[in-house]
Parts: C-alpha cells; sequence; structure tokens
C-alpha cells in the first residue's frame, strides 16, 4: 500500500501490528486493492504527476492476461506471481499509450487470456494452499475499505477469470463524493470505522453478495452478452480507428494463444477539508 512518495507506507498501518496474533483476520488483499482503485481514479486528473499504490499487482495482472504486452515466455513461474517479472528481466521494451491500446485492442480476441490460474498446472503447483482461503470472496460485489479510502469491487464482472460463465453484471455502485473525495488532511484522531458505519455493514454481508457462479470449459460470451456489452461498454480503446503500428513494436512469436446502502442516520457533522495538494516529483 505505498503512497507516491518515494514508495513508502503510511504510519497508519502499523497499530494494526501490535497484536500479531489479529492480523491474519484482516483483509489486506482488499485493502491494497483499494488503495490502488482510488490512485486509479485519482491519476486520471489532467493534474496529476504520480501514482501510489501497488503498482506491480497491476503490471502482473496485465502481462498475465494480455502477454502480448512483453516477451514473456521464458520467464519461469515463482511465487508469489508478481514476482515473475519484479526479479527476472527480459520482459521487453517499453511503448507509448496508444500503441499499448492498439495492440490490446489488436489482440482482444485470442490474445487475451482468461484461464482460471488453477487450470494452468505449473502455476497451480507452486500456489500453497492457505492462497485459496475464503477464495469464494474472489467475485463478492461489495465495497472495500481501507481507513478513509472506500471504492467498491465488482467481482461479478470477472468470472471468466475464475473459470465461470460471465452474466450480465448488476449496475456499477458509486459511494459517492462525499465518501470517495475525503482524504485524512486534518483528521487526526478520525475513527473512520464509525465515518465508514454503513459501507463496513455491507461488507460484512459480503458472503452473501456473490454473484452466480457457473464452472464452464466454453467461456465464449453469450451473444446476450455481446449485446449488453456493445451497447454498455467501450468495445474500441482508439474508437475504432485504423492505425499503423511502427515496425520497432510489431512481434512475432511473443505470446502463445448503492441501493444496498441506506442513508446514514448520523450522517458527519464536518466539513470536509480542502483536497491533498498534488504531491510534485
Amino acid at each position: 500500500m505505498p503512497n507516491s512518495n518515494n514508495k513508502k507506507v503510511h504510519i497508519q498501518y502499523l497499530p494494526l501490528l501490535t497484536d500479531l496474533r489479529s492480523v491474519r483476520s484482516y483483509s489486506w488483499g482488499f485493502a491494497v486493492l483499494a488503495m490502488l482503485y482510488r490512485e486509479l481514479c485519482r491519476t486520471t486528473k489532467p493534474n496529476a504527476v504520480d501514482m501510489g499504490g501497488c503498482l506491480i499487482l497491476l503490471q502482473s495482472w496485465a502481462l498475465y492476461r494480455m502477454p502480448f504486452l512483453a516477451s514473456v515466455s521464458h520467464q519461469p513461474y515463482v511465487y508469489p506471481l508478481v514476482n515473475r517479472w519484479s526479479i527476472y528481466p527480459g520482459i521487453g521494451r517499453s511503448y507509448t499509450v496508444p500503441i499499448c491500446r492498439l495492440m490490446i485492442e489488436q489482440h482482444a480476441g485470442e490474445g487475451v487470456s482468461y484461464s482460471n490460474i488453477r487450470d494452468i498446472p505449473e502455476i497451480a503447483a507452486i500456489i500453497p494452499s492457505s492462497a485459496y482461503v475464503d477464495s469464494q470472496l474472489w467475485c463478492t460485489n461489495a465495497p472495500i475499505i481501507s481507513f478513509n479510502v472506500v471504492e467498491w469491487y465488482h467481482g461479478d464482472r470477472v468470472l471468466r477469470q475464475f473459470g465461470c460463465i460471465q452474466y450480465i453484471p448488476d449496475p456499477p455502485m458509486q459511494v459517492g463524493e462525499e465518501v470517495h473525495g475525503k482524504n485524512k488532511r486534518g483528521r487526526h484522531g478520525q475513527h473512520w470505522g464509525v465515518t465508514h458505519r454503513r459501507y463496513i455493514a455491507v461488507w460484512e454481508s459480503r458472503m452473501a453478495r456473490r454473484p452466480q457462479m457457473d464452472m464452464s470449459s466454453d467461456l465464449r460470451p453469450s451473444l446476450e452478452y455481446i449485446q449488453w456489452y456493445f451497447s454498455m461498454g467501450k468495445p474500441y480503446l482508439l474508437g475504432g480507428q485504423s492505425t499503423i503500428v511502427p515496425p520497432h513494436v510489431q512481434r512475432s512469436g511473443a505470446y502463445e494463444p448503492v441501493a444496498d446502502i441506506e442513508p446514514d442516520p448520523q450522517p458527519d457533522a464536518e466539513h470536509d477539508p480542502e483536497p491533498e495538494p498534488e504531491v510534485q516529483p
């Protein structure tokens, strides 16, 4: 959960380590995702100059699911899986954002891998059984929280990654700017458990918020889902425009083929402080 300032982690997490017996009871994985989601949102602002969060997790997901973005066929699988690219060289050169978008658009069909990691023997062999504890929550649809940060986890939108049929997901949930815009500035001693009690209540019911999950060997989307996606999604990153790929980036053989949230009867009376200024490099 590093911030954008020299890869440092906020001191707020230290009290959670006081009782080592209770450390494993915290959902650290969802806390990491909450911070990453918040940073992905913040970085879309035109004046953003940096980015925090667990970026190696984002990079790892992209390279596992879209191997055409990097030459990784020769990299051995290691655990944790993110270390496959952090400790071994050879992922290839970096490309500009437009070229990466074009590569994703061109390989959106056969090039994107939706394989369940449990179905890949080389990966399944190195993952300890402890990693699958509470794996039934990987596709839940609930808010994820880390102190001042509240984001919504839409697990029902990535069912194919877990070997399940992808149905039309529920409409996206928004936590609202009054929550999404909260920061820690001027809030020393703030009890975030009280501030976010409505969302914590929904999180407590996360087991009941799992979507319908039907395992299938055929993960091709249904006609109904395709029609929904083309009407609601963004099928083309470049708007379907023809773009010439420069020769130096062409590769051959690089890869193988909240209605649920009740109004708070006791809203915070405090006035939100001004947003934190962007950290300059």
